[in-house]
């Protein structure tokens, strides 16, 4: 695979609870669950990608060994899109949100939607979602692409699978 700066990649995760939770929140909401995570590349070097996720300890940035990478997209675990638009800065752009706190609460405001609870305690940019934090990097690169405004819903409602089934992106890894 070849991987490039400002790829999104997507995880797929049934082991964790809240891998499971969001699993079933995609199947319920979408018909279908593709990813449960994901994250942007920033940075490739001759054997690792260096990519921005939000994970229980904040934004932060983890080192792949492209070998890694390549052998999870062969098992189905990880895809890799691309924005439509040209993006620019997008390691800077991802350094902004560095150290932001997990935002648990947006989780459990997403997994409420599934019995009808609609609250709206917003957290916006204090604390950010994996797909919450890709969409911001997302449109700071590329001033125009914002997943939220696609599905008109708030960020801290978008979850990798919104991004996943986005017109805004091409799938380039199965």
């Amino acid at each position: 695979m070849e991987y490039k700066i400002g790829q999104i990649y997507f995880w797929k995760d049934t082991d964790s609870l809240f891998g499971k939770l969001i699993d079933f929140y995609n199947i319920k909401t979408f018909g279908k669950s593709n990813t449960t995570h994901c994250g942007i590349i920033a940075e490739i070097s001759a054997d690792n990608v260096l990519i921005y996720e939000a994970g229980d300890k904040g934004f932060e940035k983890s080192e792949y060994p492209k070998s890694w990478l390549d052998n999870k997209i062969t098992s189905g675990n990880v895809m890799i899109g691309e924005v439509n638009e040209k993006m620019f800065n997008v390691k800077n752009n991802c350094e902004i949100y560095i150290g932001v706190k997990y935002s648990w609460i947006d989780i459990v405001m997403i997994t409420l939607k599934l019995i009808g609870l609609k609250i709206k305690l917003l957290t916006g940019k204090k604390e950010i979602i994996c797909s919450e934090a890709v969409n911001y990097v997302v449109y700071d690169s590329t001033k125009k692409t914002n997943f939220a405004a696609e599905y008109g819903i708030n960020p801290d409602a978008v979850t990798p699978q919104h991004i996943y089934q986005s017109k805004q992106i091409t799938i380039v890894s199965k």
